[in-house]
């Protein structure tokens, strides 16, 4: 990935990352409703809150955005995405089984970053069609990038042919739904698993299956 000016670094909040940007009062309010959907909830989130939290008056906050929904939709295109295939091409020379084992560690730690936010996104794109929609665009677009990676596994032989698109999708879900749950619920149960050995796990049930291996055609 290309190295960042100062004012284009990622600003930490928790373990997310927001990319900053001119200018820098914008910036202020993406930070600031961050700050007050966690604490607030997003239901009970106001402008005003959010204006009195940036240092910024109500006005500034409308000049930029319509509603608070136009924020959170703000916060979720800002937020890193995954660079699948830059990330592969920067493993180098290693194997494909290798490189999916790989994938499957990043991809895990990618959401398990941003855990909260992630939540913030499920929860309110679960009561709002607008906002699920918005996401789903967002979302395929990971979907997208990592079934032209499924594609290329295919024509070398590693994937079976079928349709990559759905196997990008089902894979993505399957990951991003085992953080949530250690992530979550089971954090303190599973808090010596680590994303390594989960992607261990992952890789050998992903590409090789649950069924035993048959002996004499049996």
């Amino acid at each position: 990935m290309n190295k960042r000016s100062n004012n284009e670094r990622g600003v930490y909040m928790g373990c997310g990352i927001i990319k900053a940007e001119v200018p820098n009062r914008k910036h202020d309010v993406l930070k600031a409703a961050i700050k007050i959907f966690a604490k607030k909830g997003y239901p009970n989130a106001t402008i005003r809150k959010i204006a009195a939290r940036a240092g910024v008056s109500i006005g500034t906050i409308y000049f930029y955005y319509k509603n608070k929904a136009e924020i959170l939709k703000e916060i979720f295109k800002r937020m890193d995405h995954m660079p699948i295939e830059a990330f592969i091409e920067s493993k180098g020379n290693i194997s494909d089984t290798k490189a999916f084992e790989e994938l499957c560690r990043y991809v895990a730690e990618f959401v398990a970053r941003d855990y909260s936010l992630m939540m913030l996104f499920f929860n309110e794109a679960s009561k709002s069609a607008k906002l699920s929609d918005f996401f789903y665009s967002e979302f395929s677009r990971s979907v997208t990038d990592l079934s032209k990676l499924f594609d290329k596994y295919a024509e070398k032989g590693v994937f079976r042919g079928r349709n990559q698109k759905d196997s990008a999708l089902f894979f993505i879900t399957f990951v991003f739904s085992f953080v949530m749950f250690k992530e979550g619920p089971f954090k303190r149960q599973l808090k010596d698993l680590s994303y390594q050995d989960c992607a261990q796990t992952m890789t050998d049930v992903f590409l090789n299956g649950l069924l035993a291996e048959k002996k004499n055609g049996v």
